[in-house]
Order: C-alpha cells, then sequence, then structure tokens
C-alpha cells in the first residue's frame, strides 16, 4: 500500500532533500516509517494523518497523507 510522507522544517535533510515522496507501507507505524527514513523521532514535534493529529504509532492506511513537522527552536 502507498502512503504519501510530507515533511516540514529540517526534516528534509535526513531524505536526501526530498520534502513528498510516496513510500510503501505495509501495516507499519509512522515511527517506524520515519526510522526507514533515518528521520530522529527526536526531531519530531507533531504528526498528522490526513490532517488529523496522530501518535507516532498509528498506523496510516493506503491512500493516506502523514505529514511530519519538526520541533522548533530558536530565540
Amino acid at each position: 500500500m502507498k502512503i504519501k510522507i510530507k515533511l516540514y522544517g529540517h526534516l528534509y535533510w535526513y531524505t536526501d532533500k526530498k520534502k513528498e515522496m510516496e513510500i510503501q507501507a505495509r501495516q507499519k507505524s509512522i515511527e517506524s516509517i520515519l526510522n526507514e527514513l533515518n528521520i530522529p523521532v527526536g526531531e519530531i514535534a507533531m504528526v498528522t494523518i490526513n490532517k488529523n493529529k496522530a501518535e507516532l504509532n498509528a498506523l496510516p492506511q493506503a491512500g493516506d497523507l502523514v505529514e511530519v513537522y519538526p520541533v522548533i527552536g530558536g530565540g
């Protein structure tokens, strides 16, 4: 099954500068998918599935849009 991943902020640094991608994911949690993409979970502030807030252990379904937002710092 294919899902679409959209990365915000600096998170695309970990995916060869790809901000959007479609991937095959068979019943994997968001956390597992992010680990496979080499995105550090500690740098993630929020994840949504189809614009609804989701936990890292959520299982996206075929055709879902998963958006990943980084921790924002500064001052």
